[in-house]
Parts: C-alpha cells; structure tokens; sequence
C-alpha cells in the first residue's frame, strides 16, 4: 500500500484538486483508493461531498483525538471519484491540532490507523494543510512517500527548497521520498512556464515533474463535485491526470515488485 501525502507550505497551488483528481485517476486504473483530509480548511471533503457536513459527522479528528483503532467505519464512499474519504471539519480538526501539541505520541495515530489497510487499500492520499503544522507532520509519518503540487511561479521554486529540508528532517525518523512534483495551472504558451518547470526539474534532478494545463473546466468540476476525467474527458487537463497517474502507478508498481 502507498501512502501519499499531497503537500506544500504555499497555499493556492492547486493541492486539493491534484488529491482529488489524482485519486479519481488511479480509481479508473482499477485502484483501491482511500483519501484523507487532514486539513482544517475541509476543502477536499467539500469538494468531494455533496451533502454538507455536521460537526459530530466522524472523521479524520477521531484519529488523533480519540484512541487509535479501526477507521473502516468513519470512511464514506465517493462514487463519482471512485474512492473511500476520510472528510474533515475545521472545528474538530482545530482540536485535533491542541491534542497533538500536548502529545506528541499521537502523531502516529494516523500511520496506526491506516496499517490494517495495507492488502486492501492500492493507494492512500492524504491532502495535507498549507503548513508544517502538527497535522501535515502526522501526515508525513504516516507516509511512504510525497507528491508535492506547485504553482507556475519563482516562489515555487524556492519554497521547494524549504519543503525538501522539512522532509529531511522528517527523515531522521522516517524516510519520506519525493515521487513526483506537478506544475498545476500550466500554460506552455506563457514562457515564464516553461522556465519554472526547467528550474524545479534543476533542483529535483531525476524526481520526475509534471504538467497539468490550465483550464476553466477543472474549476467547473469542483463546483458539481465531479472529478475532471468524467466532467470533460477530452479537456487537455484530464489527459494531463491520465498521463502522470499512469506514470506514478507503474513507478511505485515495479518499485513494489523489486521489494517483493
């Protein structure tokens, strides 16, 4: 089972859409995907639910703030994005944040919560806060590795750089790989684009980088709920998903097999 956590610092960069689309994209290769919002902002679990949520709804929060057990039960399918969520509301995840800074020993709930799904789940995205937060640390313990979503600009760039030094220091307790980057919002007509991807491509060196085309459909999908791939299957976007999630899918494929 992969463990993905879907993180940057920076707001704003199209995190969400790439753990929504990216999951609804590995549902369609015949995946078994579980998504996991742990951000306060919900925006994942709004974007994947229609029926608004209630705050004793359960949900990610349990994980840290009640004993760590099975979570089979706090799961709610998605149909149209083909995927399991564990959803999310600000007010319990707020205090699910106080619970983690006074102890510190729960930041491996959600890596224990998650451990009796490996054999069943494909794939486990976690869409993290823009932060380096209590929250987007027990996302990345529970991982085994990163997709990290940019936008088009220099800031990218060097907030790169922070984002690599934060995980090499989660490193030190467990190693967190980067398996890919994804420039959202990308227009290969505007030259800066171009140029920001070539400049992360020089920092990441073989960490394969990847494109998704700026379009007003992906923004129409968001608001029906709907994933990209099935609101607009010929959109230049949705062969952008199709081609990275193919790609990451048969990278973590053959990675698992040498193991095995």
């Amino acid at each position: 089972m992969e463990v993905l956590a879907i993180v940057n610092q920076k707001g704003g960069v199209g995190k969400t859409n790439v753990a929504a689309n990216f999951g609804a994209s590995l549902a369609a290769l015949g995946r078994n995907v579980i998504v996991v919002d742990v951000d306060p902002q919900s925006t994942l679990t709004k974007m994947l639910l229609k029926a608004p949520r209630i705050p004793t709804d359960p949900g990610t929060a349990d994980v840290f703030v009640d004993e760590p057990g099975s979570i089979v039960e706090l799961l709610v399918d998605v149909p149209d994005f083909g995927v399991r969520l564990l959803a999310a509301d600000f007010d319990r995840l707020d205090e699910a944040q106080s619970t983690l800074m006074r102890d510190p020993t729960r930041l491996f709930g959600l890596a224990q919560a998650l451990a009796p799904f490996d054999g069943d789940a494909d794939y486990v995205l976690i869409d993290c806060p823009p932060n380096y937060g209590q929250l987007t640390t027990a996302a990345l313990y529970a991982s085994t590795g990163v997709v990290i979503p940019i936008d088009c600009s220099w800031e990218a760039v060097g907030g790169l750089g922070l984002l690599l030094r934060t995980l090499r220091r989660v490193a030190t307790i467990k190693p967190v790989p980067v398996h890919a980057v994804v420039a959202t919002c990308y227009k290969a007509s505007n030259t800066f684009h171009p140029e920001i991807v070539a400049g992360v491509r020089s920092v990441l060196g073989e960490t394969p980088v990847y494109t998704v085309r700026d379009a007003i459909d992906v923004q129409r999908a968001v608001s029906l709920h709907r994933p990209i791939r099935t609101f607009a299957p010929k959109n230049g976007a949705t062969t952008d998903y199709e081609i990275l999630t193919a790609a990451i899918d048969a990278k973590l494929y053959k990675e698992r097999a040498r193991v095995e």
